[in-house]
């Protein structure tokens, strides 16, 4: 069985390992997880991504594109934006 593979951006570390923590819950999906849309370009050219999971903190400008980037890349991918305050409830 093929696993989803899941690229998690959020610019506070803090809230990133939460999101990975809660990512790795699900057995069926891998994730990688970065802090900068300079490291996510970066994993975009290593890995192919069946999601882009980004915090909504991230900025208005670098979510466009990163989103632009990603399905450029892979044109059937899922797009979720997430606030990293409900990783904590």
């Amino acid at each position: 069985m093929n696993k989803t593979e899941i690229l998690v951006v959020d610019f506070n570390e803090s809230s990133l390992l939460q999101a990975l923590d809660a990512v790795s819950s699900n057995e069926s999906w891998n994730s990688i997880g970065v802090s900068s849309d300079e490291n996510a370009i970066e994993k975009f050219h290593q890995f192919h991504f069946d999601v882009l999971l980004l915090a909504n903190s991230i900025g208005e400008q670098e979510a466009r594109k990163l989103q632009k980037l990603f399905l450029h890349q892979q044109a059937y991918g899922l797009i979720v934006t997430y606030e990293p305050t409900q990783l904590h409830e």
